[in-house]
């Protein structure tokens, strides 16, 4: 009987290993390797809540029918039962974790606007790490959602809201001096409308059309939240010698860019490796990093700012550059 229920498991294992998408990254269906996949069958509601962290590290082998085990079940129909169930838990898990993401930013702004207020910390310093922390912590989020079609879209709507909520406050229909205050240089709430929405348009942007299915999105967000961030709290502290092309920019400050940048994109490269999304090689990956760090900084520091923001031209040079040095197969699902 033992023998019997084994043999089973590993052919039901199979079967939902073998529903994994087809891409050109390693990493396999998340439900396929989730020892609650019985409880969350039997309970889809329960499918929104984080209790599946502990167990959310994947394979880090691509499945194709060329690395399939001989004798293993082929791709299953499109009406397994079983299939069918995780499917339709997926879209409630995935709003469940958008409603938790969306939350956990709104607080976390509102957190910095109170210090803002109270002047415990400088309009600058908090402006600077909102830009550092908001968008690499989305990001982090993208693991915990599944990997149904709808997952990039319903996680999109997290930084699109906040783009909305720039408009708003931005054309003046509303008011709010503690988020102008956090996210603006001067205080002015028609700068909500430039730095800080293109800031949000790229999350958007990286999210949609790159998603976890390569690693640009990640290098891209880490070099604008991360390098750029950085850049500018420590030209601003140690930045007595300038560029000689640039005034307005210090040695420290891109040197800072670059090093910070370069070791937040390995760090988030190793983060989405370990939950099972890119193949992780310090030797392949840390020259082409370096060579993007470098790249992405030289633009920052170049004095054009006052016609291009930095939110656009250093994710906009890091993809463009990525996408000779980083190129993966896209693997975008149409919406069913």
């Amino acid at each position: 009987m033992a023998t019997t229920m084994g043999a089973k498991s590993l052919g039901a294992w199979f079967c939902l290993r073998s529903c994994a998408e087809d891409s050109g990254i390693c990493r396999i269906s998340e439900m396929s390797r989730r020892p609650s996949a019985r409880m969350m069958i039997a309970f889809p509601c329960l499918s929104s809540s984080l209790s599946f962290i502990s167990s959310l590290r994947l394979s880090h082998s691509p499945i194709s029918s060329s690395s399939r085990p001989r004798g293993a079940p082929g791709r299953p129909s499109t009406n397994h039962p079983l299939e069918v169930t995780l499917q339709a838990g997926s879209l409630q898990h995935d709003v469940g974790v958008t409603f938790l993401v969306l939350l956990g930013g709104y607080v976390w702004v509102k957190l910095f606007n109170s210090l803002t207020k109270r002047q415990v910390l400088g309009q600058k310093l908090s402006r600077k790490i909102v830009h550092i922390t908001s968008g690499l912590l989305f990001a982090l989020c993208w693991p915990f959602f599944s990997v149904s079609p709808w997952a990039r879209y319903l996680a999109a709507l997290v930084p699109a809201s906040n783009g909305v909520r720039l408009l708003v406050y931005g054309l003046g229909i509303l008011k709010d001096d503690g988020l102008v205050k956090s996210v603006s240089r001067e205080g002015d709430p028609r700068e909500l409308l430039r730095g800080p929405l293109y800031y949000v348009v790229v999350l958007v942007f990286c999210t949609v059309l790159f998603w976890r299915d390569s690693p640009l999105s990640i290098i891209a967000l880490a070099m604008m939240c991360a390098g750029d961030g950085i850049a500018d709290i420590v030209g601003r502290r140690f930045g007595s010698k300038k560029l000689p092309y640039n005034s307005d920019k210090s040695w420290a400050g891109s040197i800072a860019m670059f090093l910070f940048g370069f070791v937040v994109s390995l760090g988030c490269l190793w983060y989405f490796s370990f939950m099972g999304f890119y193949p992780f090689d310090l030797g392949a990956v840390g020259l082409k990093l370096a060579a993007v760090a470098l790249a992405a900084t030289l633009v920052e520091s170049l004095p054009i700012t006052n016609r291009l923001d930095d939110n656009l031209t250093v994710p906009l040079t890091t993809i463009i550059l990525g996408l000779f040095l980083f190129p993966v197969k896209s693997t975008m699902t149409p919406l069913p």
